[in-house]
């Protein structure tokens, strides 16, 4: 039978370490890495010194000329373009996020954007986006598409709608197929025959939240296979939405049979 290993004990100096780590700012599983534990050991000896995991949160709108607001962004940009620094580099050293500087630069300084990538990737040339088809300058030889957003979609159009998402009606004109309007964001690709029966994403068609929801969760109902059944639920929906209308003429006839 295999020996237990027993567990190393917990020396003054690392609950210290684990203290200030935890303390400032930094998550639980960053902490286990840093000191060398694994995760349940390091959160189990947070807990039994009673040490605080739970993150102050921050204020959403930080100062001027410490967030990302415009001024910041120009600065920093500014900062890059003279010393030739790579953005991740650079946003590391001032506990900034690459991705969101970057989307921040491109967004509110186009050009002085690509004038920073011309000088730093001076060999790097535009692309095209695989996905969104928009040019833009990559950041390193090794970036393909424009955002990581563009990146995420891209893997989940490949993975739930066989690289077909684009190609639903209604996607482009941003209009739902279902209740006619027309929605600037948050349409989503609704596989009109299911996705097991349509694995290929061949008929895709746009839905608002709304209306995705109300299929969604209606043809999990038994009794969407009743005829009837569905025609009554939409008369009782129609009453609801219309009850007024509907009262006013029941009245209006009641009132001359009565005269």
């Amino acid at each position: 039978m295999q020996e237990l290993t027993r567990t190393r004990q917990w020396s003054d100096d690392e609950d210290e370490y684990l203290r200030k780590i935890i303390e400032s700012g930094k998550p639980l599983y960053l902490a286990a890495e840093m000191i060398g534990r694994s995760y349940g050991a390091t959160a189990q000896r947070a807990s039994k010194l009673f040490i605080s995991t739970i993150k102050i949160p921050q204020k959403r709108d930080p100062k001027r000329g410490s967030g990302y607001d415009k001024a910041s962004i120009k600065r920093h940009l500014k900062t890059m373009t003279l010393r030739k620094i790579a953005v991740i580099k650079h946003a590391r050293s001032h506990g900034m996020d690459a991705t969101n500087l970057v989307n921040a630069c491109r967004k509110m300084f186009p050009d002085e954007w690509s004038s920073y990538i011309s000088i730093v990737n001076p060999d790097i040339e535009t692309s095209a986006c695989p996905y969104c088809r928009s040019e833009f300058i990559p950041n390193s030889g090794r970036q393909t598409y424009c955002t990581t957003g563009c990146s995420n979609r891209a893997r989940v159009d490949r993975e739930y709608f066989a690289g077909n998402r684009r190609s639903t009606i209604g996607l482009v004109e941003r209009i739902c197929q279902l209740c006619g309007r027309h929605v600037n964001s948050g349409l989503s690709s609704h596989h009109v025959i299911g996705k097991e029966r349509d694995p290929d994403g061949k008929w895709l068609i746009a839905l608002c939240p709304g209306c995705h929801k109300a299929v969604t969760f209606l043809q999990c109902r038994k009794f969407i296979d009743d005829e009837m059944k569905c025609e009554a639920l939409l008369s009782l929906a129609s009453l609801q939405r219309h009850g007024s209308l509907v009262r006013d003429i029941l009245v209006s006839i009641r009132a001359t049979e009565e005269s």
